[in-house]
């Protein structure tokens, strides 16, 4: 099977997976969902920037701005829709909370890295040590504007839109939302927005493919 179609596959049965969790936290209780959001948070820093992806029509991407940035936009929403607006409040803030103690949890792997027991030699190759806390903190701030744009375009269209139109105002806050992701990122780190910078085609495909799950679920 070509990438280019398998992607969005992995896409599609990893946003399935998270609304599975959701839908099973009155059976399972909510840890199982909010642990997966642990991981996803992880792995866009432990993955190396070397791990690239393509979708049809577009320019290689890093797998983790495909793969796990829509995942947690895809929580966000499910929280904010189905349990509503104080629950989502309290998922903003324990991102935040998750990205300092991913900053601490960092820094102190970083200092063992530099200084390993006697007779062994630093990993001075170590994906952790390619991380500091800005780029985290770039990070913190766009999945933050990331989610608070998400779910201002997902109400606003909502509120104009009857209810079989439902996966519109989704998919239009999903492609919107992961846009500005990658501007805000990149504006932290010097480099101005710019139309090439959004990425429609590869938005375009990682926001049907992880959207369509959340509208089936949702409705």
């Amino acid at each position: 099977m070509p990438a280019e179609l398998l992607l969005p596959l992995e896409i599609f049965g990893l946003s399935t997976v998270v609304c599975l969790l959701h839908s099973y936290r009155h059976r399972l209780g909510s840890a199982a969902f909010y642990a997966a959001f642990g991981v996803f948070a992880s792995l866009l820093f432990t993955i190396e920037i070397s791990v690239v992806v393509q979708f049809w029509g577009a320019t290689p991407s890093q797998i983790s701005s495909v793969l796990f940035v829509p995942m947690i936009l895809i929580m966000v929403v499910l929280i904010y829709v189905i349990d509503g607006t104080l629950a989502a409040r309290r998922f903003l803030v324990a991102i935040i909370v998750a990205y300092v103690v991913q900053i601490f949890a960092f820094e102190l792997v970083s200092f063992h890295i530099r200084n390993p027991p006697k007779g062994i030699s630093a990993n001075s190759t170590s994906t952790i040590l390619l991380q500091n806390p800005i780029d985290i903190l770039a990070s913190l701030t766009a999945v933050l504007a990331d989610s608070i744009a998400m779910l201002l375009v997902y109400q606003f269209l909502r509120n104009r839109m009857s209810a079989k139109w439902l996966p519109v105002p989704l998919y239009v806050g999903l492609i919107i939302a992961m846009g500005i992701d990658g501007w805000v990122y990149g504006g932290l780190h010097g480099r101005a927005p710019s139309w090439d910078g959004f990425r429609l085609p590869e938005k375009l495909q990682a926001g049907l493919a992880a959207g369509l799950p959340m509208a089936i679920y949702i409705r």
